[in-house]
């Protein structure tokens, strides 16, 4: 269609509200503002319109929604960064208290005290910051052409909104500002005859800490249990929500974390504590002395330790919850990726064309239109295809039915599709004892393994003989299918459609596959049925395989399903590249193929198992080193008397792992609570957490640690304390 003036995105959802699909250049070009968007899409009743326009207009959206989605991530980055460059400062600060209390006793005020400290703090912070945002800009303006162009030609150029640079600015000073506080507060406390008597007092554990970190993890973690539930009720009993109430729910129950995270910070020093016990205990089984040892000197040294255990929780948990998420969202796509098609297998439908195919940086737009092919004609682009590139390794051309969506199947009045019961849509039937509401078809909180949403998927078979059933099994052979498939049987794709060793099949009005009562899926009434001897392909997994399943030529004509021998199926040596795809639908051709957007299961668990090590490695060997200079003086004295070169260095070693497993331990816990509750009832899919990278975390990580620990312990302690004493 043309007109006068170009149509605008307001227009395209109105139409949509019609059930019109629109595709137009000038749309795609000028999306909506990220502003404009919802803030977040989580699994909800059927909201009436009012609720719609509540949700709309509420804080959960546009820019208020956006400012307080940043406001929370910027926190969760803001804590754990906090933490782990104010240890570092804090043991700074307590390396400078000899200075500050020099000062202090000629006459420096707490306030001069304080800004000693803070502002070396501020300083260095700030400018580590700005170097980092600096390094992210030019790596992204290096690394940006082949993200957009696929080579490192004909980019157009990188620009940064100056918004954008602002925030990231704030961002910096925000933090350079909140890891300074601490230290600056811990350096104005210095007792100075203490510290000029050379005395070293160690931290008490205050009662009232505890409990507040007990408060903080009950009050976190009993949200987002109740945050389930009510999201449970609220899908099973079909309750209508208000849309803030709904928005307002979810963000409370993402700053939640934070104070999960909070209360691992003030109750460091209680798990520090818990280890002590633990170690003392294990100390009296086993009548080891070096394990007493560690378990006193954890009490002693309890504020050396305490950055240590908070810093590795809270980024054992974000890095949890981060993991824990993409694992399964990989684990989705992966199972919707592998159905499409087998791996390394491509589909091209021949009575379809592509037109007006764009593609630039952010995307690809383009149209399907239907097109009629003689038999001639689809074997010259069999051909084509083939030969386009030495990747493809076998080709043929199979026969389908006819998609009841297509324009071509509008003469079309019955049309067979493999049966499917009730329990086979993803829906169930909620059975309530109110009269005015017998019952009705609902969506599943939790959708079955295997289950239909759409019964016109059902209706897609292909038709061929043993060639063609060993060509779509991607080259393997099964005597045992290609014997049904002889004997006139159905080879079924999916097991969701095989009987106790049967495939029935339904013919059903063309117009009651899209006809539903408003309750739940259509469920079409079959006009006909017959059942055949059914198998299931082995060498087909996946539940939403691009077809059902497969029967003869000569089946098809005894039954009358009609079909056309347009479906050209391409078995290649490995992943199709995307240069072919692009050249592929430039001239006009349409396919289908195992493509996955995202990482693989396989890849997130050993990314994640690398970049969660490599952090670690990085916070924890940062943090035991300077609890390790701070304790030279310790081990100095040890040293002098008499301490062997064993007992100094797994003395500290077993210290860093009991804290390391326990503190990953927590994190981990936390991030699990945290992904099966709050981002659970956000998700559709199924949150499952990888054992790998549980192990790597609390077991792994801890011991590469302490190995390291081991590694580098002195090897003449004795003398270094001879000297130093000297």
């Amino acid at each position: 269609m043309f007109g006068e003036q170009p149509i605008t995105w307001d227009r395209v959802g109105e139409l949509n509200k019609l059930g019109v699909a629109v595709l137009s250049r000038e749309v795609l070009a000028n999306p909506p503002s990220y502003l404009e968007q919802p803030l977040l899409t989580i699994n909800q009743p059927n909201l009436t319109e009012e609720d719609f326009a509540k949700q709309a207009s509420g804080y959960g959206s546009g820019p208020w929604g956006w400012l307080v989605i940043w406001l929370y991530y910027s926190l969760m980055i803001l804590v754990p960064m906090a933490v782990i460059v104010s240890a570092a400062f804090m043991f700074s600060a307590r390396r400078q208290t000899h200075a500050l209390a020099i000062l202090s006793s000629v006459g420096a005020t707490k306030a001069t005290l304080q800004t000693v400290t803070f502002v070396s703090a501020f300083i260095l912070t700030l400018a580590g910051a700005i170097l980092g945002i600096g390094t992210g800009l030019g790596l992204v303006a290096v690394l940006a052409p082949i993200n957009a162009k696929g080579d490192w030609h004909g980019f157009a150029g990188f620009h940064v909104d100056s918004a954008w640079t602002v925030a990231l600015l704030g961002f910096a000073v925000a933090l350079a500002l909140l890891v300074g506080v601490i230290p600056a507060r811990q350096g104005a406390k210095t007792n100075v005859l203490s510290v000029l008597r050379g005395a070293n007092l160690p931290a008490r554990l205050k009662i009232k800490t505890g409990i507040a970190s007990l408060l903080m993890l009950s009050i976190s973690v009993a949200y987002m249990i109740g945050f389930t539930i009510w999201q449970r009720y609220v899908l099973e009993n079909n309750v209508g929500q208000n849309g803030d109430t709904l928005q307002w729910l979810t963000i409370t129950g993402l700053f939640s974390q934070i104070l999960l995270m909070l209360g691992f910070v003030m109750g460091s020093g209680w798990v520090i504590k818990l280890v002590s016990i633990a170690l003392s205990a294990l100390a009296k089984v086993s009548h080891s002395f070096t394990l007493q040892f560690a378990a006193r000197d954890l009490i002693l040294s309890r504020r050396r330790f305490s950055p240590l255990v908070a810093a590795i929780a809270v980024v054992s948990f974000m890095a949890t919850a981060a993991v824990t998420n993409l694992y399964s969202s990989a684990m989705l796509n992966a199972s919707m990726a592998q159905s499409v098609t087998l791996a390394n297998q491509v589909f091209v439908d021949a009575s379809q064309t592509v037109s007006q195919y764009v593609k630039n940086s952010s995307g690809s737009s383009y149209g399907i239109d239907s097109v009629k092919r003689t038999a001639s004609q689809i074997r010259d682009l069999e051909v084509e295809l083939s030969e386009s590139s030495n990747i493809v390794k076998s080709s043929g051309v199979l026969g389908k039915t006819a998609d009841p969506y297509s324009p071509l199947a509008t003469e079309l009045v019955l049309v067979p599709m493999a049966h499917l019961d009730k329990s086979d849509y993803c829906y169930w039937w909620n059975q309530q004892n109110n009269s005015s509401n017998e019952g009705k078809w609902q969506q599943s909180p939790v959708a079955p393994p295997s289950c239909e949403n759409d019964p016109v998927d059902a209706t897609k078979f292909v038709v061929g003989d043993v060639k063609d059933l060993r060509l779509i099994s991607g080259g393997t052979t099964n005597a045992d299918v290609e014997k049904v498939l002889n004997e006139g049987g159905f080879i079924a794709f999916d097991s969701l459609y095989l009987k106790a060793g049967q495939v029935k099949l339904d013919w059903v009005n063309r117009e009651g596959l899209f006809n539903s009562d408003g309750e739940g899926p259509p469920l079409p009434e079959a006009e006909k049925s017959v059942t055949l001897k059914g198998i299931l392909n082995p060498f087909i997994t996946g539940h939403a395989f691009a077809y059902t399943g497969m029967i003869s030529p000569a089946t098809a004509a005894s039954l009358g399903i009609e079909y056309e021998e347009n479906l050209i199926v391409l078995n290649t040596n490995g992943p199709v590249p995307t240069s072919l795809i692009d050249r592929w639908m430039e001239s006009g051709i349409s396919p289908t193929y195992n493509f996955s957007g995202g990482f693989t299961p396989e890849q997130v668990i050993f990314y994640g198992n690398l970049v969660m090590l490599g952090l670690l490695l990085l916070i924890s060997g940062m943090a035991v080193g300077l609890t390790q200079l701070e304790a030279r003086n310790d081990q100095r004295i040890l040293a002098r008397l008499g301490a062997s070169r064993r007992f100094m260095r797994f003395a500290p070693a077993v210290q860093i792992f009991a804290l390391l497993a326990t503190a990953t331990a927590l994190g981990a816990i936390g991030g699990i609570v945290a992904t099966k509750t709050i981002y659970g009832s956000m998700a559709s899919y199924n949150i499952e957490a990888p054992w790998e990278y549980l192990l790597a975390l609390i077991i792994g990580a801890p011991l590469i640690t302490a190995g390291l620990a081991l590694l580098a312990a002195p090897r003449h302690p004795e003398r270094k304390a001879k000297v130093a004493i000297e």
